[in-house]
């Protein structure tokens, strides 16, 4: 599902936020749970600045609300985590 699209139906479903931080991109990144699978799906990333939504493969948000090694970024209108870019 295309980006954009993911952010609008996760807002318009009213998905539950897990967590909410922001990134050393200082960019706003939150944490959804997926509306239907719930915690049977990988954690959704959300950046509200640019109205754009990403699945990913963590299940355990420590991982990507506190390690700075799969902190999620936004770049070049794509998801990337630290590690890829560092």
């Amino acid at each position: 599902m295309k980006s954009s699209k993911l952010y609008s139906y996760l807002m318009s479903e009213g998905a539950l936020v897990l967590n909410r931080f922001t990134n050393d991109a200082a960019q706003e990144v939150v944490l959804v749970e997926h509306p239907i699978y719930g915690d049977d799906a990988g954690i959704l990333v959300m950046f509200p600045k640019y109205a754009v939504a990403f699945e990913t493969d963590f299940f355990d948000i420590g991982d990507l609300a506190e390690s700075k090694e799969y902190q999620p970024l936004y770049i070049d209108e794509d998801l990337k985590f630290a590690y890829e870019v560092n």
